[in-house]
């Protein structure tokens, strides 16, 4: 069932390279700015099967959206802010990052921790596609979640 996983990443990176190709010259993308969430799309796995694709919509207007802005000195901020019985509700994680290669390496203040995150990423000159791979180690079963999240750069 791995190879079911990789392929299922190999196509979402795929379709997602092909649709934000244009004539621009992608080596010089970088992950500095504001990047503004589109598209998620998570699969879940039990026991190494998949069960399938789930594709969440996005929203995004003033009260409903997700974003990362990566700072030039290795600062980054994610803001994101829903609607919730009519009661706007943002919350903001900020912390450190580097990029090496296509890992995509997060560090936040999690309650009295430091919380370190890593993740593979592919990057173009407006789009990020940052990809999160959870193993659920508390359930008797072995579950494992791979979300695929893209923004595009602002």
């Amino acid at each position: 069932m791995k190879i079911v996983k990789y392929l299922f990443l190999i196509l979402v990176l795929t379709v997602t390279l092909l649709t934000s190709c244009n004539d621009d010259d992608n080596s010089k993308a970088s992950i500095i700015g504001t990047w503004l969430l589109t598209s998620q799309t998570t699969e879940q796995f039990i026991s190494g099967e998949s069960q399938g694709i789930t594709a969440t919509e996005i929203i995004n207007n003033q009260d409903n959206y997700s974003r990362f802005i990566f700072n030039t000195n290795g600062t980054y901020l994610l803001e994101y802010s829903e609607v919730s019985n009519n009661i706007v509700n943002t919350q903001q994680t900020s912390g450190t990052y580097t990029l090496n290669g296509s890992t995509l390496t997060l560090t936040y203040q999690n309650d009295d921790f430091n919380t370190v995150e890593t993740n593979e990423t592919q990057i173009t000159n407006n789009r990020l596609a940052i990809i999160n791979d959870n193993n659920d180690t508390t359930s008797e079963v072995s579950l494992k979640f791979v979300t695929v999240s893209v923004f595009e750069k602002q």
